[in-house]
């Protein structure tokens, strides 16, 4: 009986040990599936955006340019060297990039790839060579337009609308980085209203898709293979990429472009404030849990913020239906905006929201004194 016991007990074991190891097995089969599933899902997911990159950069190339450049070189000898050298010897190449925005060939570009170019040539993707005119530039926001000289229509880029950007997107930088023509870069939007100083006007996109010399003026490109901004600036201490690069919006560079087109200058409107961040300590007294919006730190005597009746400590927080989202916001907005036109003013001031309205003025005309 209990030899009878035992084997019954063993062929349970056995039994029970069975189960398991078929159990184990199957479940380690079900982990290699499961692994295998994700594995395969996530290469389809890089493959996916590896032809997202392929379509938007085949959609851009046809109408990024490359800009070549001669410029005066300079040297203390002037007028001799050209008496003894001819011009040839008194210029050298440089290269930028540019983006064809109409079929009949106007361009965008950056202001310092062209400005004090003595001569201008266009390169086409296809490795065709125009020559450009009528070069009109803006200083201020280092934007410039040209116009490449065909008979032939070429391709307009596609144009997004940059205002729609959010930080995290994914972007191409298109151009000629060491003058390497049709270089395709990768990066993402890493932020959004960024100023470079006084030097520059505006505020910028910022990206870490590779921006090297000769970018410069070239598409920032989204996954539609639209223009979201134009290629300007890199945060640098060796003078190449080191991950921080800078865009003019698309939205503003076409503005510009249409001021330079329909005028040969770019009017600006002035509001005459002086604006910074809002101290915390105004915030923490603010009923509202959080306000964007421009601290006014100071009113110019005389300016159409004046007379409006903007007051030192006000919050701007509207122009002409349109959010101030920071101090830095505001300047952009106003200079954008029509001048000689009664336009609503939205501010906060001790606690409440005021309508006001202010007639902007050009910054030509805009002869006033600080209170």
């Amino acid at each position: 009986m209990i030899a009878h016991l035992r084997n019954s007990f063993s062929m349970i074991a056995w039994f029970l040990i069975c189960v398991m190891v078929i159990h184990l097995e199957s479940r380690g089969d079900d982990q290699a599936r499961t692994a295998k599933v994700e594995l395969q899902s996530s290469i389809a997911a890089a493959k996916a955006l590896s032809v997202a990159f392929r379509d938007a950069s085949a959609r851009m190339l046809p109408s990024v340019v490359t800009i070549r450049t001669r410029m005066p070189r300079r040297n203390t000898d002037g007028d001799i060297l050209d008496v003894l050298q001819g011009d040839e010897h008194d210029t050298f190449e440089t290269v930028g990039s540019g983006v064809i925005i109409s079929a009949d060939g106007l361009i965008i570009t950056n202001n310092h790839v062209v400005a004090r170019a003595r001569e201008v040539q266009v390169e086409l993707s296809n490795g065709i060579q125009l020559p450009t005119t009528d070069i009109r530039t803006d200083q201020s926001s280092d934007l410039a337009i040209l116009r490449a000289v065909t008979k032939k229509k070429l391709t307009a880029a596609e144009i997004a609308d940059s205002d729609d950007l959010m930080v995290g997107e994914w972007v191409l930088a298109i151009g000629s980085p060491f003058a390497l023509q049709s270089t395709v870069s990768a990066g993402i939007i890493s932020g959004k209203g960024r100023g470079l100083g006084q030097m520059v006007k505006g505020q910028f996109l910022q990206t870490d898709a590779a921006v090297n010399p000769g970018n410069s003026g070239g598409p920032l490109v989204n996954l539609e293979g639209k223009v979201v901004g134009i290629n300007t600036a890199i945060s640098s201490q060796n003078g190449t990429f080191n991950g921080v690069g800078f865009a003019i919006p698309i939205n503003r560079a076409f503005w510009i472009t249409n001021e330079l087109v329909q005028h040969g200058k770019v009017r600006r409107a002035r509001i005459g404030l002086a604006l910074n961040t809002i101290p915390q300590e105004i915030l923490d007294d603010l009923d509202t849990i959080s306000v964007n919006g421009g601290y006014v730190t100071g009113v110019v005597k005389g300016s159409p913020a004046d007379k409006a009746g903007v007051k030192d400590g006000d919050i701007v927080l509207e122009l002409d239906g349109v959010r101030v989202e920071n101090h830095r916001g505001l300047p952009d907005i106003v200079e954008q905006s029509p001048i000689g036109k009664p336009l609503k003013l939205i501010v906060l001031r001790d606690d409440k929201q005021l309508e006001l309205t202010v007639e902007l003025v050009s910054a030509e005309d805009a002869d006033v004194k600080r209170k």
